[in-house]
């Protein structure tokens, strides 16, 4: 980022990780890294859950479990810091900061640590007291896979502002029956101005 960028309070010193994540298919675990500061929200900009620093791994990094819209399968017993959605797309937006004035060693440590996959119910954080009473299999805990960090492109924000429009319509077309309250939309936290209002209710 730098004084040209059109983005809304992005910081040139500061190192960002994005996500968009789809719950269509079911949960999503996050491997959140230490020296995170950050937050979960709907697409309505509903808080579900902070990360980091001001969340329950307190900057010491951990797994989150989000759960979709109307959730009621399996939940471990431990092992993760559970939130739950009230859209089918979360935004993961979090923080990280230099050290001595160098972005490498936090944007080296992303890329060790973040890693986003689906949950497997009965596998990590199942006790087998807990499949001993017949309510879930236990199922092995999945391999590490092979992951990959997009870095972002500032010409997309740049030169395309109203494809992040379509994307915001989009959302919102997927988002279950009652989970937005009838002030949120449009408001400025989520498309940053007011004029925008009646384009988002006309989409």
């Amino acid at each position: 980022m730098d004084s040209n960028s059109l983005f809304l309070t992005a910081n040139a010193d500061t190192i960002y990780s994005v996500a968009t994540l789809d719950l269509t298919k079911g949960p999503l675990v996050i491997e959140v890294p230490p020296k995170a500061l950050g937050t979960l929200n709907d697409m309505w900009f509903g808080w579900i859950i902070d990360i980091g620093a001001p969340g329950p791994d307190r900057g010491e990094g951990g797994r989150y479990l989000i759960l979709p819209p109307g959730y009621d399968g399996p939940v471990p017993d431990g092992g993760y810091f559970v939130g739950r959605s009230k859209t089918n797309h979360v935004l993961y937006a979090v923080r990280a900061f230099m050290e001595n004035n160098d972005p490498k060693p936090a944007v080296d440590l992303i890329k060790e640590k973040l890693k986003i996959y689906p949950y497997t119910p009965g596998g990590h954080g199942t006790s087998i007291a807990t499949a001993l009473e017949g309510k879930i299999r236990l199922e092995p805990i999945p391999p590490d896979t092979a992951h990959q960090v997009h870095r972002g492109q500032r010409q997309v924000l740049q030169h395309h502002p109203a494809q992040r429009f379509f994307l915001l319509r989009d959302a919102r077309q997927a988002c279950t029956a009652g989970t937005c309250h009838l002030v949120q939309p449009g408001t400025h936290r989520a498309i940053g101005g007011h004029r925008y209002r009646a384009w988002i209710r006309r989409a």
